[in-house]
């Protein structure tokens, strides 16, 4: 069979944007941390929603406090706050409880949740985490470090890893762990190419990212956050990370990615792997379609890539 022009084309399409990929992933360094850094973590306010067991959270917690934040908010739902206390008072030394705060809502909302925590925040920077995840030591000292040297950045997200394969025989690893193993690895090349080829990030993963507190305050965006509608009729409860990615490249602030942070998400071993990706898939259309019809300011920030691509090609 004969090969059209348009098979090499589209070839030479993918070979390029794959190599351009690798490139970039490799030339992407970390921020470096300052000698003696003014931003510290005991300036920081972590907020987890939840409505997971208490007690599956209690690990993670302590990765967490290993980073020495001014103050971790749980917030879930008035039908786990009892539970979620006296799971704390049990498992968490008692002198480092005073930093953790348990509060709810009446329902599960993400949204509502974590505008309950941000309303409740203190510290200067705020890192909203989902219940999931585990961190390095060092997670907040590199995060901070973006914050320091750029005041421009308003958020700032991380690498991502798979929680737990490494020491695990293959033959226990299911097909889903494994899929996300790789949609991971695929992901933080994507995301460590784009962010040396032009600085942005078409997304701050709800994971983990770091925020300035003065934005995630302001009683516009919360009140944006909470009242963001579908086709004008349906009201949002996901996509929490999409929007606030997107405002914050409305309102002129940068984004970054810190190479030197990576965080460890817990994989699921079964078919809700399929679930999870097609709710992410979901949200990321509908973010694409509000980024390119409902913001001048974005249209303006797709021609900041050209150049380096042009560079790049010659």
């Amino acid at each position: 069979m004969e090969l059209t022009p348009f098979f090499w084309l589209m070839l030479g399409w993918h070979l390029v944007r794959r190599a351009l990929r690798l490139y970039g992933y490799w030339r992407m360094k970390p921020i470096p941390v300052p000698e003696n850094p003014q931003m510290r973590a005991d300036r920081v306010s972590v907020i987890i929603p939840t409505i997971g067991a208490p007690a599956e959270l209690i690990s993670r917690l302590h990765a967490m406090l290993d980073n020495h934040p001014k103050e971790i908010i749980i917030v879930t739902t008035a039908a786990l706050i009892k539970e979620m206390r006296s799971v704390l008072q049990q498992f968490i030394p008692e002198g480092q409880l005073h930093k953790i705060h348990a509060l709810d809502i009446p329902l599960p909302n993400k949204r509502n949740q974590l505008t309950r925590g941000i309303q409740a925040a203190a510290g200067e920077i705020i890192v909203l985490a989902d219940d999931d995840v585990y961190w390095p030591r060092n997670l907040l000292e590199q995060v901070l470090a973006v914050f320091e040297w750029e005041p421009k950045v308003g958020g700032v997200t991380t690498l991502e890893a798979t929680h737990g394969l490494d020491g695990r025989s293959p033959e226990t690893i299911t097909m889903w762990e494994a899929f996300e193993s790789r949609r991971l690895s695929a992901r933080n090349i994507d995301i460590a190419a784009s962010s040396w080829l032009d600085g942005s990030q078409t997304v701050l993963t709800g994971r983990t990212a770091a925020y300035r507190a003065c934005i995630l305050k302001d009683p516009d965006y919360l009140f944006a956050f909470t009242n963001e509608y579908l086709f004008g009729r349906y009201r949002m409860h996901c996509g929490d990370d999409q929007f606030t990615t997107r405002w914050l490249l409305n309102h002129g602030w940068d984004t970054r990615l810190q190479t030197g942070a990576m965080i460890h998400c817990e994989a699921l071993s079964d078919s809700r792997h399929v679930k999870q990706i097609l709710r992410w898939a979901r949200n990321g259309k509908i973010s694409s379609l509000k980024r390119f019809f409902g913001s001048k300011r974005m249209w303006r920030r797709l021609v900041i890539p050209c150049p380096s691509l042009i560079f790049l090609l010659q």
